[in-house]
């Protein structure tokens, strides 16, 4: 039971740390550009939600990508929009260890809720720590609806390199 249990917060919390960080570049890039055109994109495979401003494909939970109609002139703009996902992940990450130590309760017994609360607070924190970490990873992606975009930390590495 324990396993579906994970399994289930994982799909359900893993989007959901994916959605923040998209929204991340969104809110930067909103913020240092004025740019309203904006959509993210949730998951790989078909496309099951379409709508303006979200897309989501029928893997919801593998991955996401933000889309925006200006180009960014700047270069620090540049780099302040492809770091804006992982600075988004690590407020997430912050708030969530700052709740946990003002919330601290001695608890001697344990309920079946507060071992699900358990749960999905580390699911979050570990869903928002892949989410800011692994995108800034310096790689070309070679899958998905990624296929030959850059991730954020190889953008990060060019934009100051001046190569884009």
């Amino acid at each position: 039971m324990d396993v579906l249990v994970n399994t289930a917060l994982w799909l359900t919390i893993m989007p959901v740390a994916t959605f923040i960080h998209e929204a991340g570049h969104v809110v930067m890039t909103r913020v240092l550009h004025g740019d309203k055109g904006w959509s993210i994109h949730l998951g790989s495979g078909k496309v099951i939600f379409n709508s303006e401003r979200l897309k989501i494909r029928t893997l919801f939970f593998w991955g996401g990508l933000a889309r925006f109609t200006k180009t960014v002139d700047a270069r620090w703009r540049k780099i302040m929009r492809s770091a804006g996902g992982s600075l988004a992940n690590l407020l997430c990450i912050g708030g969530l260890l700052l709740l946990s130590l003002l919330t601290r309760m001695d608890y001697t017994v344990e309920s079946e809720t507060t071992d699900l609360l358990n749960r999905i607070a580390n699911i979050f924190l570990i869903a928002n720590i892949a989410n800011a970490v692994i995108p800034l990873i310096p790689v070309t992606y070679r899958s998905g609806i990624f296929v030959g975009l850059d991730s954020d930390g190889l953008s990060i590495i060019r934009y100051i390199r001046g190569e884009k």
